[in-house]
């Protein structure tokens, strides 16, 4: 019969990212999979996820997110249960969402007389938010 340790000793756990390299970047619309693995086998765990503190939600070892948002992004840990035991938080893995590159695009408009201003408009579709800068 295994015995679980309790939060004073617990078995080590690693929070890995996978479906990209830790050095890549993530963009909406990515999906990205994080997996928690407890260095011994044990039957029966519960992983407990939380992200920037707080905690999320109790799942499979696995955690994947599809169609990233920017709201995604943060420190996430893990931990794992079973019944009242449960192990330290492993350290957090940080996950960074930036804006798809091709949610905007830029229309340049330059005027040839001289002393005329050069306006510049951008347009960005960032979750359907809509921005429009001028230069004068």
């Amino acid at each position: 019969m295994k015995s679980f340790l309790k939060t004073e000793t617990h078995s080590k756990l690693n929070l890995n990212r996978s479906s990209f390299l830790p050095q890549s970047l993530l963009f909406t619309g990515d999906s990205v999979t994080l997996r928690c693995e407890v260095d011994q086998s044990w039957d029966g765990l519960e992983f407990i996820w939380s992200k920037n503190s707080n905690t999320e939600s109790a799942e499979a070892a696995t955690k994947t997110i599809d169609s990233l948002k920017v709201s995604d992004g943060g420190e996430y840990r893990c931990r794992a249960r079973r019944g009242e035991y449960y192990t330290h938080y492993s350290e957090p893995v940080t996950v960074t969402i930036l804006y798809s590159k091709n949610t905007y695009s830029v229309l340049l408009l330059s005027l040839s007389q001289v002393n005329t201003p050069v306006m510049e408009k951008r347009e960005e579709d960032h979750e359907h938010q809509t921005s429009v800068m001028q230069l004068h």
